[in-house]
């Protein structure tokens, strides 16, 4: 088993200086190609060459061989006159499973022995983080934006006025400032319960701490239009509402 798994990625290559020979190993273990797969690597070279598919096994398993030996443009070229979905269908039908994934990868083998194929690692931008561990993006919140959010606390400050803490449904950490929570001059702080549901304006976006600013204030939010549609304002908790008694 673990001959199995790890034998695609075991390179076996001629000695420096030495001609390749086909006693000592095979051309394809100097390729990523598994083991279990060089029948079908040796099928694609022969049909690059347009072979006869019946051709002597000894011929048919040099055709790697002689196919790597060519230019790499020489080879690009020759393989992509092959169409490998068909082939890929056809093995399918012989029960050899679904393998147009695995012929298209020994196809950029032959072409490419062992390049490395992957995108150069980067660090996430902060856009990218943030939309990783919240799913938010710039669409779905910005400046302007009516977001709900759930009161986790109201912090009062010793020297007067106060914050709330609360957390939108993405996750992310919000805050409305003392001067943003509400436009009455007489609005009381002891109306605000841990585990409300309200509807807040985004006022300002920091991504680097993940949290947003927001107002609850009911002049700022009358003036949007942009109201989510699963609120119902009937029901809504917003306690800057003049008409709501508390």
């Amino acid at each position: 088993r673990v001959e199995k798994n790890c034998i695609g990625f075991i390179r076996i290559r001629a000695e420096k200086g030495t001609a390749y020979n086909r006693e000592h190993h095979d051309v394809l273990d100097d390729t990523r190609v598994h083991r279990e797969s060089y029948d079908f690597a040796i099928k694609i070279a022969t049909g690059a060459f347009q072979k006869d598919d019946e051709d002597e096994e000894d011929k048919r398993s040099s055709h790697p061989e002689q196919l790597l030996a060519l230019p790499e443009k020489q080879r690009r070229d020759m393989l992509d006159e092959l169409d490998l979905e068909l082939y890929a269908e056809q093995l399918e039908q012989n029960n050899k499973g679904k393998k147009f994934i695995t012929v298209n990868d020994i196809k950029d083998e032959l072409i490419e022995p062992f390049k490395e194929r992957r995108r150069p690692y980067a660090d996430p931008t902060e856009d990218e983080l943030f939309n990783l561990l919240t799913g938010e993006t710039d669409d779905t919140l910005h400046k302007g934006v009516l977001v709900t959010a759930t009161v986790v606390k109201y912090v009062e400050k010793a020297n007067g006025g106060g914050f709330v803490r609360c957390r939108l449904e993405s996750g992310v950490d919000a805050q409305i400032p003392w001067q943003l929570i509400s436009s009455r001059d007489d609005f009381d702080p002891s109306h605000i319960k841990e585990g409300m549901t309200v509807t807040g304006k985004v006022m300002r976006v920091t991504k680097q701490r993940f949290q947003v600013d927001l107002s609850t204030r009911a002049d700022d939010l009358s003036r949007h239009e942009d109201w989510p549609d699963n609120v119902n304002s009937d029901r809504w908790r917003r306690w800057d509402d003049p008409t709501t008694t508390t």
